[in-house]
Formats: C-alpha cells, sequence, structure tokens
C-alpha cells in the first residue's frame, strides 16, 4: 500500500482479526479497479464499472487514507465524458465500447442508436453525475489536489450542471432512484 499516510497505516489497528478484515477489503476494492482508472464491482462476472458502485468502493479507500485510486477514478470519468458526452450509470472498462445511459429515454443521447434505458423511471440522468462530484469533493478534501480536479473540469462542469438543469425541470427537486434492481423488479422491495 504505497502513498498511504503513516496515520492510516493498518498497524494502527491493535486487533488482528480487525486489521485483517480491513486490509482484505481494501485489497478487494484495489483489485477490482481496471488498469484504466475504472472499478469493476467484480472482476470474474463484471466488464463494466458502476458509477455508484465506484463510488461507494472508493469511499471506503479514502477513509483508509488510500487516494490514488479515486484520482485514477475521477481521470477514468472524464476520458469516458470526453468519448460519450455524457456520464454514464455503467461504462465498458479497458475499451470505450458501451456507455450505459439509464435514465429517461427522451433524454438518451444514445436513443437513436438503439440503447434504450432498462428502467425509463429512474432518475439516473442526474444522479450517477451527481456522484462523480461527490467522487472529486471527497478526493479534494482527502489531498487538497486541485490539479486533479482542473484536468477533470469538463466532465465535472457538465456533472454540475446537469444537477442545475433538472433541478430547474423538476421544481428544483432531484429525486434520487436509489437502487436500479428495486425500480425495475429485478428485486422484490
Amino acid at each position: 500500500y504505497k502513498n498511504v499516510p503513516p496515520d492510516y497505516s493498518l498497524e494502527k489497528i491493535k486487533d488482528q482479526r480487525a486489521r485483517d478484515i480491513v486490509e482484505g477489503g481494501l485489497s478487494v476494492i484495489k483489485m477490482n479497479q481496471t488498469h484504466d482508472g475504472g472499478i469493476v464491482a467484480n472482476e470474474t462476472w463484471f466488464d463494466l464499472s458502476w458509477t455508484r458502485d465506484a463510488y461507494c468502493g472508493l469511499r471506503g479507500l479514502l477513509a483508509c487514507g488510500h487516494t490514488d485510486e479515486s484520482k485514477q477514478f475521477i481521470l477514468f470519468m472524464e476520458h469516458i465524458y470526453q468519448v460519450y458526452g455524457f456520464v454514464p450509470n455503467a461504462v465498458s472498462v479497458d475499451r470505450d465500447t458501451f456507455a450505459l445511459y439509464n435514465g429517461n429515454s427522451k433524454n438518451n443521447p444514445n436513443r437513436d442508436h438503439g440503447q434504450y434505458s432498462p428502467c425509463p423511471e429512474s432518475n439516473t440522468a442526474p444522479e450517477t453525475p451527481a456522484l462523480l462530484i461527490l467522487a472529486a469533493r471527497d478526493y479534494y478534501r482527502a489531498t487538497k489536489d486541485i490539479k486533479t480536479l482542473l484536468k477533470a473540469d469538463v466532465s465535472l462542469k457538465y456533472s454540475m450542471d446537469i444537477q442545475l438543469k433538472h433541478a430547474i425541470n423538476n421544481g428544483y427537486k432531484l429525486e434520487f432512484s436509489g437502487d436500479e434492481t428495486e425500480l425495475c423488479d429485478r428485486v422484490p422491495s
């Protein structure tokens, strides 16, 4: 675990069992980050980086002093925005072949290419970019590294602008969808 400040050393956890649990969790999340910066839920079954899942994993890594992964993810999402023109709910890793826009189909930039939302009632059009903003905020709070955020300026500006657009169009409410598996009746709620 290079570049981790001494204050976050696992040696500070005196209970061996607790230290093993934390180290194991960190290892799993770190191993699920691809070389391009995306984070997959499980490298055996998934080849998509889901923004919400990545954000949750990055919060855990940041809480333990691991900042490099967040930096890589923010720059990965900037690249993805440059390729697709929006911040997707999920995106292929290691190649620019697929981005899942999981939101209102009338706003779907890929609708003319036959890609429709599996659950159009969800509101991930503003929700997913909000998670990128939160990831950038958390990274900045941990590192004060403004240079990385400036490199991601275009995707972060888009993410902020879409929040405002959806807020104005919805009476200044931004309803988050929660878990799309519940919305799409994949899992009973």
